[in-house]
């Protein structure tokens, strides 16, 4: 799939594009703040916002407008969120399951979506694929 631009919603309640950076790969992270896995994964995303923050831009796309500035003030979250006008999502782009991130490539092409916090075989993939370590999920069994 390939993405021009998401369609989001501005504090305002006014409807807006969110264009990708024409110069590196974006990691685009789905959450809710209302969402359990979302909370505990954010360790995870954290570390990952800061270990990538040189070679990619990184987003937080929330699935709802509610409490959306006060939950990033509240979750410490270093990079820009912004909240999703979901009825304006281009097809075959599934924001429902939360956490979710996808790796977008500056021309918009998605190359890969994790879908679910960081554990088991997601959490490899992605401190591979992005050469970093996670804090992984507070109790979690720890993955060999």
């Amino acid at each position: 799939m390939r993405l021009a631009a998401l369609p989001i919603l501005r504090e305002s309640g006014a409807r807006d594009e969110l264009k990708f950076d024409s110069k590196r790969s974006t990691i685009a992270y789905v959450f809710s703040p209302a969402c359990g896995w979302c909370k505990r994964n954010l360790p995870n995303i954290r570390a990952l916002a800061a270990q990538t923050a040189q070679r990619y831009s990184l987003i937080g796309l929330s699935s709802t407008t509610t409490n959306l500035q006060g939950y990033q003030e509240s979750a410490n979250l270093d990079f820009p969120a912004y909240a999703l006008d979901l009825p304006r999502l281009p097809k075959g782009f599934n924001a429902s399951v939360t956490p979710q991130t996808a790796l977008v490539r500056s021309d918009g092409l998605v190359m890969k979506v994790w879908e679910g916090a960081y554990t088991g075989k997601d959490k490899k993939e992605i401190e591979a694929g992005f050469h970093v370590k996670l804090p992984g999920i507070a109790g979690m069994p720890k993955q060999r």
